[in-house]
């Protein structure tokens, strides 16, 4: 499947039934799938599999690239939410262990949050 054009047809699927008038003129403006919306700010899937950010703060139309942990976390959101997705997750390279601190689940504290350590992927690479 092509992550592109799956990503444009969720895009136009959630623009028939947006959440808000503002979180709909950011996706317009954007042409990215809302992700997550917290305090101040939104996670959002651009065409291109990139995870950008808008907050509430910055002028009409600024979009940043997410840094981590907040990437990471968005993809594992996304491909949770829109199977189709689950080919923008990191592969679990060989020798990977389980994280540590999540068991192997990706969330924490009665299975509510992502796990910090392992931004929700259940697994950490290595050290060599």
């Amino acid at each position: 499947m092509d992550i592109t054009v799956e990503i444009h047809r969720l895009v136009d699927q959630y623009l028939e039934h947006p959440r808000d008038d503002e979180e709909k003129r950011l996706v317009e403006a954007s042409r990215a799938l809302p992700i997550y919306r917290g305090w101040g700010a939104i996670l959002l899937l651009s065409e291109t599999g990139k995870v950008i950010a808008h907050e509430d703060e910055w002028e009409e139309g600024r979009f940043e690239d997410a840094e981590e942990p907040f990437r990471t976390i968005s993809l594992v959101m996304a491909a949770e939410r829109y199977p189709g997705l689950k080919s923008l997750l990191p592969s679990r390279p060989p020798g990977a262990s389980d994280c540590s601190m999540c068991v192997g689940k990706g969330m924490v504290i009665s299975e509510q949050f992502f796990c910090g350590k392992c931004s929700g992927l259940g697994w950490v690479e290595n050290a060599t």
